[in-house]
């Protein structure tokens, strides 16, 4: 890659954080607004008997939250990854830099503008790489942060998209497989905002990954960055329909039931994350109860931290952390793995979704 390139990638970079912060908040539908979880009016138990600890790829951590991933590359990102990776491991929650492709194109050593902060043993840290990337790409990505496991990010829809984006999609389960086969830590494959299907999940799972990071509809829509990144630069691509490519994708809940469905008869069990449109500690418990083994947030992160400062990250992720635990009293679980046994009943649009694909849509009690 040379330098005119090199620095168009990293500038790109900058201009998503802008417009990430600048851009409303996403109304694409999420489907959390659908679920509905029982009270139980007689819980029978006291609130310190509610913990968030959980098992994840063989490690007992604090919670089964994490900050998603969202930047990395230019040398002014730096103080931004190492802020969230302090508030993260101030609240038990884990962490996954975002692409990481900057450092493998050379020209410079990159490598501290992903730096976290050292994450131990109790949290996890996720390095991050394009899935078409490959098993030598990804192993320099986790060893050049210590990571503990990697997240492969599909993101067609965004590629396409973006004026100097990406159009070659064919070969990329094959570099999935090789990854898998050849990774020392867990492989995670995450969708950037537009949902992985229960088709997919089913094919990923033979792959043998382990997790899948659904990343739906409802949170951040890169369609809309790019098209303002288009405007911008004057390089929109000729497109009559903005809103229906802005509007595309799963919406989180449903495929969270989707994935969770797909690999529910799998051993080892891939696990599935929630990320997309998770704005309120209710909607993580919804997505805990509904399947999803652990919760991703990355924008909302991001603005607190950059228009409020550090101190007020770390207070709000702890808050948030309370929160569940207050939602996980209600419903009668006393951990993350409870919730996947509570009541639920859906409806509106995601009953009608859910039915659709022979899903389910309640679980009694």
């Amino acid at each position: 890659m040379d330098g005119h390139e090199r620095e168009r990638r990293l500038g790109r970079k900058l201009d998503h954080i802008r417009l990430a912060l600048e851009t409303e908040d996403d109304t694409r539908y999420s489907g959390f607004s659908d679920v509905h979880l029982i009270h139980r009016a007689i819980p029978e138990m006291d609130l310190d008997d509610v913990r968030l600890r959980t098992e994840i790829w063989g490690r007992d951590i604090p919670s089964p939250f994490f900050v998603d991933a969202m930047t990395g590359g230019p040398a002014e990102t730096g103080g931004i990854n190492r802020a969230l990776g302090s508030a993260a491991r101030a609240a038990g929650w884990g962490m996954a830099v975002g692409s990481q492709s900057a450092i493998l194109d050379g020209g410079g050593d990159l490598s501290a503008s992903y730096a976290a902060g050292s994450f131990d043993s109790t949290t996890l840290l996720m390095a991050n790489l394009p899935a078409s990337a490959g098993p030598r790409a990804a192993l320099e990505a986790v060893n050049a942060i210590g990571a503990d496991a990697i997240q492969l990010h599909l993101n067609a829809l965004q590629e396409l998209l973006m004026p100097e984006g990406d159009r070659c999609f064919a070969g990329t389960l094959d570099a999935i497989a090789a990854t898998v086969e050849a990774s020392p830590v867990p492989v995670m494959v995450k969708e950037v905002g537009c949902g992985i299907a229960r088709e997919d999940a089913v094919t990923l799972g033979r792959l043998g990954v382990a997790g899948i990071n659904v990343a739906g509809s409802g949170g951040t829509s890169f369609a809309e960055i790019e098209l303002l990144r288009g405007e911008a630069i004057g390089g929109t691509p000729d497109t009559v329909d903005r809103d229906s490519f802005t509007g595309w994708g799963l919406p989180t809940a449903a495929s969270v039931v989707e994935c969770a469905d797909a690999v529910c008869g799998l051993d080892p069990r891939p696990l599935i994350a929630a990320g997309g449109g998770v704005r309120t500690p209710l909607d993580a418990v919804k997505a805990l109860s509904l399947g999803a083994g652990a919760v991703s947030i990355a924008t909302p992160a991001l603005r607190i931290l950059m228009n409020s400062g550090p101190d007020e990250l770390v207070k709000y992720l702890v808050a948030f952390n309370e929160d569940v635990r207050r939602f996980m009293l209600l419903v009668g679980a006393m951990s993350p793995h409870r919730l996947g046994e509570v009541p639920f009943v859906v409806g509106g649009f995601l009953k009608d979704w859910l039915s659709g694909r022979r899903l389910p849509t309640s679980r009694p009690l």
